[in-house]
């Protein structure tokens, strides 16, 4: 968690969960890019929301498809939100 937040830059109102690797903060939008690749360098991938409903999810292709099979196998009506577009 410690090298995420260094090579990510992290400063301010952010916390992690270590036993699940999640962090949770609040960036601007030209942080994002080192978020990114700080979570892509260490095998992770990053999702930001800017307010409800809009996401958007930096997900490598195995987490990407691993993510699509289970809402196909649990949102058999599609009645739930639609996975996030990749950037």
């Amino acid at each position: 968690m410690l090298e995420f937040a260094r090579e990510a830059g992290l400063v301010g109102d952010w916390s992690a969960d270590a036993a699940f690797g999640i962090v949770i903060g609040i960036a601007d939008e030209q942080q994002h890019e080192a978020i990114g690749a700080a979570a892509r360098a260490l095998g992770g991938s990053v999702y930001f929301t800017d307010g409800p409903r809009r996401t958007r999810a930096e997900l490598d292709d195995g987490v990407g498809a691993l993510l699509r099979r289970l809402k196909k196998a649990f949102d058999l009506d599609e009645k739930l939100e639609p996975l996030p577009e990749p950037p």
